[in-house]
C-alpha cells in the first residue's frame, strides 16, 4: 500500500485532519483493542522532493512496544543495509510531521558522509 505524504497543504500540519486521522490508523489500527506489539503491517511510501527519499526507498510505518508506547518509524531500504529509525509518537504532532523528522535525520547523515573535508595548507 502505498500513500503518498501531501507536503505542501497546511491540512499536512492540523492534528484534526482526516489526512492525519487516516495515517494514525493506517499506522496503529493494528494495535488497537489487543495486546499486539511490534510492527504494523501497512507501509506508506514516502519521497519528499529534495531529500535523501529521492536517492533511496523509503517506508514509514507505526511500532508499538511492549509497553504499548507508540512509534513512527522509517525505515531505508538500501541493499543489505537497510536501516530503521524509530521515533515516540506525539499526539500533538501530525504523522507527517513525525517522518519529516526522521527524514531531517536520514538527510543530515547523507550529507555528513558525503561531504569533502579538504584542508588547504
Amino acid at each position: 500500500m502505498s500513500i503518498s505524504l501531501n507536503m505542501d497543504n497546511t491540512l499536512s500540519n492540523n492534528i484534526n485532519s482526516i489526512e492525519n486521522i487516516g495515517l494514525q490508523e493506517l499506522c496503529f489500527e493494528d494495535f488497537e483493542n489487543n495486546n499486539h506489539f511490534g510492527f504494523g503491517r501497512k507501509r506508506i511510501s514516502v519521497n519528499i522532493h529534495g531529500t535523501v527519499t529521492e536517492l533511496y526507498t523509503f517506508r514509514a510505518f507505526g511500532y508499538c512496544d511492549e509497553k504499548f508506547n507508540k512509534y513512527i518509524g522509517i525505515r531505508r531500504y538500501y541493499d543489505q543495509h537497510d536501516i530503521c529509525k524509530l521515533m515516540k509518537f506525539n499526539p500533538r504532532q501530525t504523522v507527517t510531521e513525525h517522518i519529516m523528522s526522521l527524514v531531517k535525520i536520514y538527510d543530515t547523515e547523507h550529507n555528513s558522509k558525503n561531504s569533502l573535508n579538504i584542508r588547504t595548507i
